[in-house]
Formats: C-alpha cells, sequence, structure tokens
C-alpha cells in the first residue's frame, strides 16, 4: 500500500480549500506536482500553494464567466520508485486526462519529466502550463504547452550580460548532471564563448554521489576565474 507522504498532505489541505469554495460546476485543472520522493516534494508543495493563490485570484474577481476552479492533485512521483520517474509522470497524467477528465495540467516542475508530460498533453490535446526552466518544451511546435516560469534560455544571458558589464570574462562552471544542471552549464558556455567571448572550466559531477568539491574547488582556485557559477546541489556529510 503506498503511504501518503507529509508533503503530499500539505499540498491536499491548500487543494481541499480551493475546492471548498468551488461550487457547482467547476472548471477542473490537474495539478500533477512532484510530492514524494525521488522526486522534489518541497518543489511540490509550493506548485499546490501557487494554485491555491491563483484560484484565490480566480474567485475574488467573479470567476471565469461565473465559474470557480476546482483542482486534482495527482502526485507525479506516485510509482516512480518502481517503474522511474517519467513513466509514473506519464501514468499519473492519463489518469488526470482520462478519469478525472481535467480541462488543463499544470504543476510540472522536473526538467527529466515535463517532455513527456508535455508530448502527451499535445497528443491528446490537453493544455499543460510548464512551470520550470526546461528551454525546449514550449519551443517544439507544440499547439497545447504552454509556459509560467522564465527558461534556462531566458535567464542565461542576462547572468552572462551583468558579468560582461562587471569585466568578468573568465568563469568556472559546477554543474550537476541532471537535465537542469547539463542545460544551464551547455547554455551558459554556448552563450558566453559567443556572445562575449568568454572563457570557461567546466566540472560536471553526479548529483546523488558528490560529498566533497575540495579537489574540483582547488583546480578552479588554481584557474582564478572572475566569477563561479554554482549550477546544482551538492549533498554533504557533517
Amino acid at each position: 500500500m503506498t503511504t501518503v507522504s507529509e508533503y503530499e498532505q500539505a499540498a491536499r489541505a491548500d487543494i481541499d480549500d480551493v475546492n471548498r469554495h468551488a461550487g457547482d460546476n467547476p472548471i477542473k485543472v490537474g495539478v500533477l506536482t512532484p510530492l514524494s520522493p525521488p522526486g522534489d516534494p518541497v518543489a511540490g508543495v509550493i506548485v499546490s500553494r501557487g494554485a491555491r493563490l491563483g484560484a484565490e485570484y480566480v474567485r475574488e474577481h467573479g470567476g471565469v464567466a461565473g465559474r470557480q476552479v476546482a483542482f486534482v492533485l495527482r502526485n507525479d512521483q506516485f510509482s516512480a520508485e518502481k517503474d522511474g520517474m517519467r513513466r509514473s509522470v506519464v501514468g499519473e497524467l492519463a489518469k488526470m486526462a482520462m478519469t478525472d477528465q481535467v480541462t488543463a495540467v499544470l504543476g510540472q516542475w522536473h526538467l527529466r519529466t515535463a517532455p513527456y508530460a508535455a508530448e502527451l498533453c499535445d497528443k491528446i490535446g490537453l493544455p499543460m502550463f510548464v512551470e520550470n526552466g526546461h528551454s525546449k518544451v514550449t519551443a517544439s511546435g507544440y499547439r497545447a504547452i504552454f509556459r509560467t516560469y522564465f527558461s534556462i534560455a531566458d535567464r542565461v544571458p542576462l547572468m552572462l550580460d551583468l558579468f560582461a558589464r562587471q569585466g568578468c570574462r573568465r568563469l568556472a562552471i559546477l554543474a550537476a548532471d541532471t537535465v537542469f544542471g547539463i542545460e544551464t552549464a551547455d547554455t551558459l558556455e554556448s552563450y558566453g564563448k559567443s556572445a562575449h567571448d568568454m572563457e570557461f572550466l567546466r566540472f560536471d559531477f553526479p548529483q546523488d554521489a558528490t560529498t566533497d568539491m575540495r579537489d574540483k574547488l582547488r583546480k578552479i582556485a588554481d584557474y582564478r576565474p572572475d566569477a563561479i557559477i554554482n549550477d546544482g546541489v551538492v549533498r554533504t556529510t557533517t
């Protein structure tokens, strides 16, 4: 039997509060987001709180043609430990579309799963609102996929243009081996070299297995960069 995590309980409390005020004939929207490991359940709770704020805004402004919003919440990590994150996301999305019959879906946090959810949504014509920085999900010609969050391609020029104005030309990058980490590091190098003739010293590392970055930091110190970009999260030991 699958137990409900404390994160899912917290997220469901927000969703239940919205649904208590949804009235008759609400517009059903899916919230498909991570609420247990191996995903990021803290992010899932934040996404659910954001959805609640959006529903409250709609309610305060009279609804949509008088109709309120109701949410269907599903943990996109429901079967991830057994089936993997991608299969879990697609499976829960299929339930949301076919069984729950939502009119749209939001809440995708992980870059590694968003493209698979987007592909399915576009095939069945279910609008999806992406809430992560994946640069290519909304640049793939999909008609049903929209963005509510700035992409990696949006943020990298802002970062490196600022560095360039400060006179920074030599940069060091520590990049986790996640979709976010690698896509960000690749974009940093590509834009930095083409737009500002920057030089880079880059170290990729396995996020889940790395606990000590001292050797890489020593090499970075020898490189004497103008700035260091921390493009990932390292597990630390006490």
